[in-house]
């Protein structure tokens, strides 16, 4: 400034007070922006089944398609909120705060140069890469912005209301469709196991799995938040809609996270006897089924099974293209899906039409490989790796300075990417209302924890 002219320090700091305003208000809404989402995302695709009824071939309205994008919203606006961060203050967000974030910059670039090596159509390869990455990168965006233990906590209790929601809706939905045959492909989906409807309460078809994994995490986030009104009501509910969801998937992630995190008392034990019993009996028929797929020889009969033959399409690809593979967007994914890929042009008239009409394979991991290749594959599980080693650091710094409830969360976290692991073995990861709310929440707990470190170091 011009030494010449007086300078009113009242106006400077005036000013600097207006900045530090709008930006803590920009701050809180920017919050609660992330909260109403994580509410939203659970019941995003619920309009749509109601007005298709189970239908495929159903006119929907556009705004209810555009309901049914929020993830893809989300994640866009988070970006650009980063972005101009980025911009505005870099000193603040710096790009090599996070191990994983270089494992994620190395998968993307490995998926761009095999878009040319393979002559992938760029839109086709853009659009594959994208949906390997769009809901895994979420943790980068809620680590960077800068939330504090209030902000945490009240994300953790609207994932655990939504999922107490769910359970009421999942338990009402097998009672219509048990006692009155209602709410069939609505609340609950057409097919039955163990003499059951597979529920889906207001997530939308499809989402079995899905949210008997959702409740799986929602209930050990109650358990880490046991301070709180309600306690084993919560426990039991969520428990039930990971029950009702009928899903061997949410059993064994279920029974996998309790081993893991839970310590033993007898209120605990009441609480999970039926799960145990459940999963015992559906590994038992799982392997049933398995078995009774096979011919003779040994050899998987390809006209009575969809997973396996695709399972088997996808290790020949990995066998004809092992380190490259033959490109992203042309195999398993909904890239693959919008625009044709010559891969499914052979296969069985009902396969094809299968993977057209659920937007995909149910195999995300061998799809990925067939994809990316071994070396894509193996930059891709090691975004994963990472992620594993900064929560469970996170949870081992909270174990040592005792603060019980947030190494219990890193635990959960941690934990639950085995459960990543398990759910693409036999389905999709890019399930919105789980995995975006998963990244989300671990994001926002390591943000916590890299203050509560830097605290603790500068004393």
């Amino acid at each position: 400034m011009n030494s010449n002219y007086p300078v009113d320090k009242g106006v400077i700091c005036d000013e600097k007070k207006s900045l530090i305003y709008r930006r803590i208000k920009f701050a809180r809404v920017l919050k609660g922006v992330a909260v109403f989402i994580l509410v939203l995302l659970p019941f995003q695709k619920f309009p749509e089944t109601v007005i298709s009824g189970g239908k495929d071939q159903v006119a929907i309205p556009l705004p209810i398609k555009m309901f049914g994008q929020i993830d893809e919203a989300s994640f866009l606006f988070f970006t650009l909120v980063l972005v101009s961060f980025l911009l505005l203050n870099p000193r603040n967000y710096r790009l090599n705060n996070y191990p994983f974030f270089k494992w994620i910059i190395s998968f993307l670039f490995c998926g761009i140069l095999w878009v040319f090596v393979n002559n992938t159509g760029s839109m086709q390869g853009f659009l594959g890469i994208y949906g390997y990455l769009k809901n895994v990168a979420v943790i980068i965006l809620f680590a960077w912005l800068s939330f504090d233990i209030n902000d945490f906590r009240k994300c953790v209790s609207a994932t655990i209301l939504v999922a107490v929601v769910l359970s009421f809706g999942g338990i009402i939905g097998e009672i219509l469709a048990l006692g009155f045959n209602l709410g069939i492909n609505i609340l609950v989906d057409d097919t039955q196991r163990f003499g059951l409807y597979r529920v889906i309460s207001f997530t939308g078809n499809g989402n079995w799995n899905y949210i008997g994994i959702y409740g799986a995490l929602a209930f050990f986030l109650v358990y880490a938040k046991n301070k709180q009104k309600f306690y084993y009501s919560k426990l039991t509910l969520i428990l039930i809609l990971v029950l009702l969801s009928l899903s061997r998937q949410a059993w064994i992630c279920f029974i996998l996270m309790f081993l893991a995190i839970v310590k033993i008392n007898k209120k605990i034990v009441c609480i999970m006897t039926p799960l145990i019993v459940c999963a015992s009996i559906a590994v038992i028929v799982y392997w049933g089924g398995i078995t009774s797929s096979a011919n003779m020889s040994g050899s998987l009969d390809e006209s009575r099974y969809f997973r396996y033959f695709t399972f088997l399409q996808a290790i020949e690809i990995i066998n004809d293209h092992p380190f490259s593979g033959i490109g992203p967007g042309m195999f398993g994914g909904v890239a693959s899906v919008i625009f044709e890929s010559p891969y499914y042009d052979k296969w069985p008239k009902s396969f094809k039409e299968q993977v057209y009409q659920q937007k995909g394979l149910d195999q995300f991991w061998v799809g990925l490989f067939a994809d990316m290749g071994i070396i894509g594959g193996i930059l891709f599980v090691a975004i994963f790796v990472s992620i594993f080693l900064v929560l469970r650091k996170a949870s081992r710094f909270y174990k040592r300075i005792d603060n019980k409830e947030m190494e219990i969360f890193g635990k959960t976290f941690y934990v639950f990417i085995f459960c990543i692991f398990i759910m693409g073995l036999a389905g999709g990861i890019n399930c919105a209302f789980l995995t975006f709310t998963y990244f989300s929440l671990s994001g926002i707990y390591i943000s916590i924890y890299n203050k509560n470190r830097k605290e603790e170091y500068f004393g």
